[in-house]
């Protein structure tokens, strides 16, 4: 899962020049896109229709490969549909839960349109982020 324009630029300075003081989220937040949210964070996410997004626990980075990797260690779960969605294909976790700032993004599995009384979630383990 890529890393936002905001979490390479940041990281890059705090490591490379000492310069940046990150204040780190207490708790993340998933958000659905209707289209790709890109590195930028430019994409259209799903609003209205009871619609927020959910929050995410993530457990301890692990080593996979070269990669470090770290999970969501519960369910992540939206609210119920009050009315259509649309059909998100891409998700990404933020720092707030509006507003604030893209960390990572990617694209589901699979897409699938939601309607009125549905409530969408991953399972435990489902999304991933990795860092290599």
């Amino acid at each position: 899962m890529p890393a936002s324009n905001y979490v390479n630029t940041n990281s890059l300075k705090a490591w490379l020049q000492g310069t940046v003081s990150i204040t780190f989220p207490s708790t993340v937040y998933v958000g659905l896109f209707l289209t790709n949210p890109t590195s930028s964070g430019t994409g259209t996410e799903v609003s209205g229709s009871g619609y927020t997004r959910a929050t995410a626990t993530f457990g301890n980075p692990s080593s996979s490969g070269s990669s470090m990797v770290s999970s969501n260690t519960a369910s992540v779960t939206f609210p119920q549909a009050t009315g259509s969605w649309g059909t998100p294909q891409y998700f990404a976790i933020y720092d707030s839960l509006s507003g604030g700032n893209m960390l990572f993004y990617g694209s589901l599995p699979t897409a699938y349109a939601i309607s009125s009384g549905m409530t969408p979630q991953f399972a435990a383990g489902a999304l991933t982020v990795s860092a290599t």
